[in-house]
């Protein structure tokens, strides 16, 4: 093997070339390392915010169902309320109309009574 110093110039330039790729490739193997481990670093990062945007999103979501759920069971509740109360006042105003009935009945049959003439009771034998 032969010593730096014993070299020709054409081999020492050959040398010194292969010295300078092999720098050179170092470089932008350290470089392209460094460009991995940012673009590793923002998928990491992007994948974090879109996990907690879909997190926020489905919170928002179910915040909103659970407010429209509230809202449609006191809606339900406020109808069911009222129905109960039309029930009662349907109750109230059959029975009503029952008694009225019956009495417009009784004044048809007084009527009618009045403008038939008297039964005439037959003569005692």
């Amino acid at each position: 093997m032969a010593t730096l110093t014993q070299l020709s110039g054409v081999e020492k330039k050959r040398v010194a070339r292969l010295v300078q790729q092999l720098l050179d490739a170092g470089r932008e193997h350290s470089i392209a390392k460094a460009r991995w481990a940012v673009d590793a670093a923002q998928l990491r990062a992007s994948a974090s915010w879109e996990s907690a945007r879909h997190s926020a999103e489905v919170a928002a979501l179910s915040a909103a169902w659970c407010r429209r759920a509230a809202s449609l069971a006191a809606s339900r509740d406020d109808l069911s309320a009222q129905n109960s109360e039309v029930v009662g006042e349907t109750v109230e105003l059959r029975a009503k109309l029952v008694n009225a009935l019956k009495l417009v009945k009784g004044y048809q049959l007084q009527l009618l009574d009045i403008g038939r003439p008297p039964h005439k009771q037959p003569p005692p034998t």
